[in-house]
């Protein structure tokens, strides 16, 4: 099963801009990068540009950034959903904040690949911060789901799919995910 995070930091000081990215885009880690709405890879750049879009509408304070992270718990999920479709995820993931600054990177550790995307908490188009009600949260991650679907991958704590394929929200830990299809561990 995938796990994906909204991470639960509060970014108040806009150096916690420069260090997060600077973690993502880490030589050592990361495999692959992509942005949307920057001019550069360079952490202090990146920093600046979100700082100049929080500046212009006025909202240089509270929450500086918004972290997300898609895990892939598995070597057998690694290996079925391999980097190409992580890269087509992050394609999804700009596309749907295409209204906001934002960095993600592909790293692979000791004990999995996984994605992280750092986003400027104020939209570059309308100056307000970034909020999901329940009923976007609920799409967006319904949309997640569906996207792991096709690779048969479950949204842990959130959706599976059942033997027919139908997406039930909850619990994921159901002894009957993918019956005909349970990969051996």
């Amino acid at each position: 099963m995938a796990v994906f995070k909204i991470v639960n930091e509060p970014y108040s000081d806009p150096e916690d801009i420069f260090r997060e990215i600077r973690y993502i885009y880490n030589p050592q880690k990361c495999i692959y990068t992509n942005s949307i709405n920057l001019v550069s890879s360079d952490p202090y750049i990146i920093r600046n540009q979100f700082l100049y879009v929080k500046s212009y509408y006025g909202k240089q304070g509270g929450k500086q950034l918004e972290h997300f992270v898609l895990s892939l718990d598995t070597e057998w999920e690694e290996w079925n959903v391999g980097v190409d479709s992580l890269i087509v995820f992050i394609a999804f993931f700009l596309a749907e904040f295409r209204d906001y600054q934002m960095a993600s990177a592909i790293h692979r550790s000791r004990t999995n690949l996984h994605v992280h995307f750092i986003m400027n908490s104020v939209n570059m188009k309308n100056g307000k911060h970034f909020h999901l009600t329940k009923q976007e949260f609920d799409s967006f991650m319904y949309n997640i789901g569906e996207l792991l679907s096709i690779k048969d991958i479950a949204l842990k704590g959130y959706t599976y799919y059942d033997e027919s394929g139908r997406m039930h929200r909850g619990e994921s830990s159901s002894p009957f995910l993918y019956p005909h299809k349970q990969p051996r561990y």
